[in-house]
């Protein structure tokens, strides 16, 4: 199995894979490094310890009353995530596919997926299942915000890659 853009396999039950995945651009790699090192610095939020406590019970007490707040949801994961970050982080080095996708930072957003060509793709591909997600649930593939107060950039793009789906 592998994590790039253009190769990504779930398993056999997703034939058509490979066309989701075509439907990415392919593009420059260090361009996707050097956007995502660029958005890191633009949006991160440097933090206390005290800060990050009461964006955690803040961000908690809002998602808890209104659970549609997508924007809370994601405060909380990065203030109270570090630990899991940093394990996930330990399994993406210590695998090749890992490797690649810290090295190379593959995005999904409006401008690296064609939408309206996912919703022709046939019914239980990943594709056609991915685009029907973001249409049951009214969102788009940028709706999620910017990772902002997750204090490392490697560990702030595992959280971005998981929050997205990529």
């Amino acid at each position: 199995m592998s994590f790039l853009p253009r190769s990504f396999v779930v398993s056999k039950k997703f034939s058509n894979v490979a066309h989701f995945c075509s439907t990415t651009t392919g593009g420059p790699h260090t361009e996707i490094n050097s956007n995502f090192h660029h958005a890191f610095i633009q949006n991160h939020r440097q933090t206390t310890l005290f800060q990050k406590l009461l964006l955690s019970v803040g961000s908690a007490s809002v998602s808890l009353l209104d659970p549609s707040r997508g924007d809370m949801i994601a405060v909380l994961g990065e203030t109270t995530g570090p630990i899991a970050l940093e394990r996930m982080l330990q399994k993406m080095q210590s695998s090749s596919e890992g490797q690649q996708i810290l090295r190379e930072q593959p995005r999904i957003n409006s401008s690296t997926v064609d939408l309206q060509s996912l919703s022709t793709l046939p019914k239980g591909t990943v594709g056609r299942v991915y685009i029907d997600f973001l249409q049951k649930n009214k969102v788009t593939p940028d709706s999620r915000p910017a990772v902002q107060f997750v204090d490392d950039e490697q560990l702030s793009i595992c959280h971005a890659e998981v929050s997205r789906g990529s």
